[in-house]
């Protein structure tokens, strides 16, 4: 079932017991804010699933806006002992992710591809 979360833009995949995000190909100002918006109003439903998955597969710039975003929406996560994942980064914003020692507090997971399915 895909919803997009209000007026943010931002269309919600339920699955289980996840929520699958598609990221924009840019985070960045607008994006970013959107995004972190989203996000909260996901944390604020009376239903929280127990894992909120970022699918960064299209996505290929990120600056400090989803960089603060990210960081955000993990904190509110965390209060809510939700599990946070970023799906299928991009080698451009993991090395973002990188600069910003990110990459050692955020669960990163690599996109299912069909050969990583067998």
């Amino acid at each position: 079932m895909a919803d997009p979360v209000s007026e943010t833009g931002f269309e919600v995949n339920f699955t289980n017991d996840a929520a699958v995000m598609q990221m924009p190909v840019r985070l960045a100002g607008v994006e970013a804010v959107a995004f972190k918006d989203a996000c909260q109003q996901l944390l604020q439903e009376s239903s929280l699933p127990e894992k909120i998955v970022f699918d960064f597969s299209q996505t290929t710039f990120i600056d400090s806006s989803g960089i603060g975003a990210i960081v955000s929406n993990h904190k509110s996560a965390r209060l809510q002992e939700i599990k946070l994942v970023l799906r299928g980064v991009l080698p451009q914003v993991h090395a973002v992710l990188e600069m910003t020692a990110l990459d050692k507090v955020l669960t990163i997971e690599p996109l299912e591809t069909p050969a990583t399915l067998r």
